[in-house]
């Protein structure tokens, strides 16, 4: 198993957002079942337990807010 965070960046190019298309915040890392997903002002995060939701549907950022602000830091 991993010990240290991978960390990736990607760019959202694709055009206007659709009303039924997500567009995901461009910065990521990952610790062990753990995903956060921010943009470079962090006024957007999003954290995923992919044990539990492995197609990130459900974001965790309000009810584990320490944990979602604590990975956005990084």
């Amino acid at each position: 198993m991993r010990t240290k965070p991978l960390y990736w960046w990607f760019i959202n190019d694709i055009g206007p957002a659709a009303d039924s298309y997500h567009h995901a915040p461009p910065l990521a890392m990952r610790i062990n079942n753990w995903k956060v997903l921010t943009d470079y002002t962090k006024n957007t995060v999003e954290l995923y337990d992919l044990a539990a939701d492995p197609f990130e549907t459900n974001n965790l950022a309000g009810s584990q807010s320490a944990l979602a602000n604590s990975m956005a830091d990084q």
